[in-house]
């Protein structure tokens, strides 16, 4: 098992900085540095958040957050010790029965050592020569299209005379671990625990400036990558009030957009959204 990469503070920054800078797509920063596009969500949303500790009063700063990656990886290491655990626990009691036990038979052992004996007398078969064969056929043009699932894995088998079918290629890819890698925009997921506000519109009559704004947020894409655009528009003149660029999807650039527009025309009588969580936060 490869050991898991672990990144210095000084590179963290340097990332999420180039990240906040916006000229690039998390696609091509990932690329570049050699990371995942999550981890460049996580360290710039870290940045934005800390911020503010730099100016606190008197030059003292508040104590710092859990570093998520350490916990996470102390959480994977927790994992890997339950497992081992588990695993030579299984191995001792397997060794500890006796076949030719002149007084226990097989059943009593097991029953003593708390130890199933249908797992006992398990042999696994493993994978077929064949199913090996697709796998590694499937890990050769995931390595080349890592945005393929399983449907679209399926149709690329049976181009190539690959008589198979989706629940087959869908327990292959889970077996190897692969999963797709897309973007997923879910622009419209509300944050647990926020506010659901009623809906304001329902039958009224729209005829004057500043009566309602809307905001929406949409992804672009791009030759490499996505980028994501927020827009803070007047209703009743179809105007656009005020719009901002991300790499990432997270709060401020929709709150940026929004106090520009409340700068430039003053507050609206109705400020009408989704409900996701860039909006509910």
């Amino acid at each position: 098992m490869s050991k898991r990469k672990q990144h210095n503070p000084v590179f963290k920054a340097k990332v999420a900085l180039e990240a906040l800078k916006g000229e690039r797509t998390v696609t091509e920063l990932a690329s570049r540095f050699d990371i995942h596009p999550t981890m460049i969500h996580q360290w710039k949303k870290a940045l934005v958040d800390g911020a503010s500790d730099v100016f606190e009063c008197g030059g003292t700063s508040k104590a710092p957050p859990p570093d998520k990656e350490a916990l996470k990886n102390l959480h994977a290491k927790i994992g890997k010790l339950t497992v081992e655990r588990y695993f030579l626990a299984e191995k001792l009691r397997r060794a500890m029965i006796e076949w030719d036990h002149p007084k226990l038979a097989i059943i009593k052992q097991c029953h003593l050592l708390s130890f199933s004996r249908s797992i006992y007398y398990h042999e696994p078969k493993g994978e077929s020569t064949e199913n090996l064969n697709l796998m590694f056929e499937i890990d050769r043009q995931f390595l080349n299209t890592p945005f393929y699932g399983v449907q679209q894995m399926t149709w690329h088998l049976r181009a190539r005379g690959r008589m198979v079918n989706v629940k087959r290629v869908r327990r292959l890819m889970q077996l190897m671990g692969l999963m797709p890698i897309y973007q997923k925009p879910h622009t419209s997921i509300p944050a647990k625990g926020h506010k659901k506000y009623p809906y304001l519109l329902q039958g009224m009559k729209i005829d004057r400036p500043n009566q309602v704004w809307s905001a929406y947020i949409t992804y672009i894409p791009l030759a490499k990558g996505f980028i994501y655009l927020v827009a803070i528009m007047d209703w009743h003149s179809r105007k656009v009030l005020a719009w901002r660029l991300s790499n990432t999807m997270d709060v401020q650039f929709c709150v940026d957009a929004l106090d520009d527009a409340v700068n430039r025309y003053g507050s609206p009588e109705i400020f009408n959204t989704y409900q996701g969580s860039q909006f509910t936060s």
